[in-house]
């Protein structure tokens, strides 16, 4: 079975996680309707795949509300889960909530009731549960669990009579026992390539401090002092810092000279070329009195650089 949210939340993509906001229910609801065995918390999504379930969204980007979300984004959701459900093979689609049903529905008219629906994702049934955020004022926490438990009963239904992996008529799989696979193999290939990538994330960011500290002098020479260091902390972390100075600190000639000489050094050249690019569009301003420069330098792979010029000396040095 695979359970489908709208969009994460700004917790979840915080997190990494699925229905990591502090009020959902979701997980309580899980294990309360019978459908896993054990209390879970959204810290436990990757272990779903355990009892054959899987969870996605119909639009990846995290947005604090739905109503920043765009038709062509959930056009484009709609597509990424169709081809999803073709590739794992789920018996049920479990919705949650009436919106993000239609989102992918959206010919469907009239009112929606919790449980199963006419409509169908490939081979798969499709089954409306509630939204189970906290903010979800039109379900106490008794309804959502009688839907839950309403799921948990249809997907026990649904199940075929053969044991084991193989059916007693022949050599076929069963749809329920090779859903699990799929989604077992899926959720394994996820947690890999998540710590892969966590563990590149991490060797990066160290390399990227390493390089500021290369850079730091040649910043000093330009007049600049570090204001602030910054991480944040997530599936991929991200180091930035705040350097400042005044106007007076930019020299044109002196700052391309500096980026011939330090061509290889990703992070010095980009702040370089980012404080060249903020003396051009301060000489087309003259007359405005900002006496400060503040560069924001963020170390990602490529590294970002933001200028900003302040017309208080103060703040700045």
């Amino acid at each position: 079975m695979l359970f489908v949210g709208i969009n994460p939340g700004v917790r979840s993509a915080l997190t990494g996680h699925h229905f990591a906001g502090y009020s959902n229910r979701f997980w309580k609801l899980l294990h309360q309707s019978g459908l896993v065995p054990e209390p879970v918390t959204y810290l436990d999504d990757d272990r779903l795949p355990e009892w054959g379930y899987g969870i996605t969204n119909v639009v990846a980007r995290a947005t604090p509300g739905i109503d920043e979300l765009k038709p062509e984004e959930y056009a484009a959701g709609r597509l990424r889960l169709r081809a999803k459900v073709r590739r794992y093979h789920p018996d049920i689609v479990a919705f949650v909530g009436i919106t993000v049903y239609r989102a992918m529905f959206p010919e469907r008219s009239g009112p929606v009731t919790m449980g199963p629906q006419l409509e169908r994702l490939g081979e798969a049934a499709v089954f409306v549960l509630p939204n189970t955020s906290g903010r979800n004022a039109h379900f106490s926490f008794a309804q959502m669990l009688a839907a839950f438990e309403s799921l948990r009963r249809h997907v026990d239904s649904s199940s075929s009579p053969c044991p084991g992996e193989m059916c007693a008529c022949g050599t076929r799989l069963t749809r329920r026992r090779r859903s699990a696979m799929d989604f077992k193999a899926f959720g394994d290939k996820a947690k890999e390539m998540a710590g892969a990538a966590a563990a590149s994330a991490t060797t990066t960011a160290g390399k990227m401090l390493d390089e500021f500290n290369e850079a730091l002098p040649t910043m000093r020479a330009l007049g600049f002092v570090v204001k602030d260091l910054h991480v944040g902390m997530g599936l991929l972390p991200e180091v930035g810092a705040t350097l400042v100075a005044t106007t007076d600190s930019i020299d044109e000639k002196k700052i391309k000279e500096l980026i011939e000489k330090h061509a290889e050094k990703k992070l010095l050249v980009t702040a370089l070329k980012g404080l060249h690019a903020a003396y051009n569009i301060k000489r087309e301003i003259p007359d405005v009195p900002l006496k400060g420069v503040q560069l924001d330098l963020t170390m990602t792979l490529p590294p970002r650089v933001s200028i900003s010029f302040v017309n208080n000396v103060v703040a700045a040095a």
